[in-house]
């Protein structure tokens, strides 16, 4: 906000301007998240990967020293102890390089993307899956044509991670079902939408959904929504949750006209 003051005519006015900031915020969070990803990872990367490599140093050690006929028994301890080392090792350096794409997200590249298309891929992708679930998956775009400029690589990862969420969300439900929506609205704005008929999410926890690493499971990792929320950002554009508990949730993805065709 700013004032400004000024007289008309004798009287005295304070001009007062409001500014959206929401947007600026959003941004200076996500910055701070990514540079403490940054650090984060490449400590992890730096610690690990001569472990790493420790292990399978010793790993082939221990393949000479069977060839010289050494004690069985205190190279099977060895070999055992080598390979839990290096498979947690390994283990840790993939999920520290998942947090650091999440840190370097490229721009998007930006393509002619039927929305139709899209989502119907993305089905397609996770069809045998749901399928086993017993997940109905509704599908409507409407109009038909509908598209947008945008990176398909990237809103496919968003819709994935959006799917999946929604399929753990009516593992409980007796009629599970989930839709696949877009439209655009009276301004030109395109809508895509995942919407469930599960479980819901709990209002004390909603305003948490975004933030890096918050999650509610117990094999979670709190970061498929910060990247899906990171994703809208880079294309001007935001994720919107609705969610009513024991009665479903509806994720929406709204972009600008500017990126509508």
């Amino acid at each position: 906000m700013s004032a400004t003051q000024f007289k008309l005519r004798g009287a005295a006015f304070t001009l007062l301007a409001f500014k959206n900031v929401s947007q600026a915020l959003a941004d200076t969070e996500t910055a701070a998240w990514q540079q403490l990803l940054r650090v984060m990872t490449h400590e992890i990367m730096n610690s690990v990967a001569p472990i790493a490599s420790l292990a399978d140093s010793l790993g082939r050690h221990v393949a000479r020293a069977r060839q010289q006929e050494a004690s069985g028994e205190l190279l099977d301890d060895v070999e055992t102890g080598i390979r839990i080392i290096q498979q947690r090792s390994e283990g840790l350096l993939r999920f520290a390089q998942v947090y650091r794409d999440f840190s370097t997200l490229a721009s998007p590249q930006r393509t002619t993307l039927y929305v139709q298309e899209l989502l119907q891929a993305t089905r397609q992708l996770l069809a045998e899956q749901l399928a086993a679930q017993g997940i109905a998956v509704t599908l409507r775009v409407r109009p038909a044509h509908l598209t947008l400029h945008a990176d398909g690589h990237l809103l496919e990862q968003v819709l994935i991670n959006l799917m999946l969420n929604a399929a753990q969300a009516v593992t409980q439900t007796s009629d599970p079902r989930l839709s696949l929506l877009a439209w655009s609205d009276e301004q030109e704005r395109v809508v895509i939408e995942v919407k469930d008929n599960g479980s819901g999410i709990p209002a004390d926890v909603l305003d948490s959904i975004f933030i890096p690493f918050f999650t509610t499971r117990p094999n979670g990792s709190g970061i498929g929504l910060s990247l899906a929320k990171q994703i809208m950002q880079l294309h001007q554009g935001s994720i919107q949750v609705h969610s009513v508990a024991g009665a479903g949730s509806a994720f929406q993805l709204w972009f600008p006209a500017s990126i509508t065709c």
